[in-house]
Order: structure tokens, then sequence, then C-alpha cells
């Protein structure tokens, strides 16, 4: 995508950042059975941190899915060897992570051969001041598709007056080829 969109010549402003990221399923008790790290960076550089993340899963029969909390990680620097030594990640618990409110939570579920995804409620951020970046009330949409060979996301946020605040300007989905 960021190949195709410099050899497109789409402006600068609507090109998408350049991001590698790594998941690796570990064992983690205190968080639950299904629980993945990841490990993200900028441009292509390793040194360039986006983010250090754990996602922990459970199934949902109310919306006939599967649940993902996306969990933030206090100091990530400290985990700089995760990838190679997941036993660092053991250190953790669930009392210092940030985490959205619930309804903020992404819901997968199967379609065919691929998984779509939406939030499991009505997700809103910066209610009560700064929030996981957000300053002002900020209504967040999802809409993924994860299949074999791809990852195809788009999230955006509005304010109360409708003004994008967050997310492509155009609208365009990131895509991300899985390896």
């Amino acid at each position: 995508q960021v190949y195709w969109e410099q050899v497109r010549k789409v402006p600068e402003n609507l090109r998408h950042r350049r991001i590698t990221a790594t998941y690796l399923k570990v064992v983690l008790p205190k968080f639950g059975n299904h629980v993945v790290y990841a490990d993200k960076y900028w441009d292509g550089d390793p040194d360039k941190r986006a983010y250090r993340n754990l996602y922990v899963f459970s199934a949902d029969r109310n919306l006939n899915g599967l649940r993902m909390n996306l969990l933030g990680i206090p100091r990530p620097d400290r985990f700089d060897n995760a990838l190679r030594d997941p036993s660092e990640l053991l250190v953790l618990d669930p009392s210092e992570m940030s985490a959205m409110d619930s309804s903020c939570n992404t819901v997968w579920r199967l379609r065919g051969t691929v998984f779509t995804t939406s939030f499991a409620g009505s997700c809103t951020l910066g209610k009560n001041g700064k929030e996981h970046g957000f300053t002002v009330p900020t209504h967040l949409t999802s809409d993924s598709t994860i299949g074999r060979g791809h990852f195809i996301y788009l999230t955006t946020g509005v304010d109360d007056r409708g003004k994008l605040v967050s997310g492509p300007p155009d609208f365009v989905p990131s895509a991300e080829l899985r390896a």
C-alpha cells in the first residue's frame, strides 16, 4: 500500500504510514487463555516503536463472536526482548494495564473464510478529558477484514459535530499483508 501510494503519486497528507507488526501468542494466565502480544514499529525501522499491546480474546455468545480486548502496556520499553523471550511479559498484571471501555472491544465474526470486525457497542473516547490520546469526545467506528493473507482495517473518529478527528481523511482503509 505504501509503495503503490507513492507510485500513484497520492498526495502526502493522504498516504498511509508503513507499519510493521509482529503478533505472538503468549501464555499469560493472569489475562486468560487466549492472549496475543503485539509489537509494532513505523517506517520499517524497529527503533521507531509504534505500539506494544496485549490482545485478550474470549468467546462472546451474546454477540455471536469472538471478543478482543486491547490492553495498553505501561512503560513498554521494558519489553525490548519480549519477542525473543516472551517470559519477560509474565511480570505484567491486569491491574496495571490500560483498557478502553468494553463497548470499544472488537468483536470478530467469521464470514465464509474471513473474519469481519466491529466494536461491541457505541465506542466513544475522550469523554473525560484526555483518554487514549483523545481530548474531545470522539465517536469511533471500525471496519476490518482479516483473511489468510491480508488485514484490511479502517477506524475513524468524529467529534460531536461530525468533524473527522481520527483516521484517514479520504476514508481509504489501511492494508497489511500477512506473512
